[in-house]
């Protein structure tokens, strides 16, 4: 669990539990998934904004190593100003599933929003190995 994310308190469950939101979502979620955003972006950030699904979310991935490791190489593109996954704990996830082929990128967790061009230029670089 990454202790240090913002968004563990501003989560809030439906009465069925079915669904998890973010309390008062026009503040919380552009702190949280895109502090680095233009205002622009934050509105429509906002106004896309829905309640995901509890199940996914809390459903562990279940397969064999032997599969993971035939998938190829992996890629991670660290998001170094992240307040939803921090930094550290990306570094933390990386390393725990082997994850030597890595890029960063400073930006908060959406660098399709707020850095969409170097986000692009990374991906095609590592399209291109």
């Amino acid at each position: 669990m990454d202790t240090a994310s913002l968004l563990p308190p501003s989560l809030k469950l439906s009465d069925d539990q079915t669904l998890a939101g973010i309390v008062n979502p026009e503040v919380n979620l552009p702190k949280i998934f895109a502090q680095d955003a233009t205002d622009a972006q934050k509105q429509f950030l906002a106004s896309k904004y829905k309640a995901e699904p509890t199940i996914p979310l809390g459903t562990p991935l279940n397969y064999r190593t032997e599969n993971y490791n035939a998938g190829g190489k992996k890629y991670y593109i660290f998001t170094t100003a992240d307040n939803m996954i921090t930094y550290n704990f990306q570094q933390k996830m990386a390393k725990d599933a082997g994850i030597t082929n890595i890029y960063t990128i400073n930006s908060g967790h959406s660098p399709f929003i707020s850095k969409s061009d170097e986000l692009t230029k990374l991906i095609k670089d590592i399209l291109l190995k």
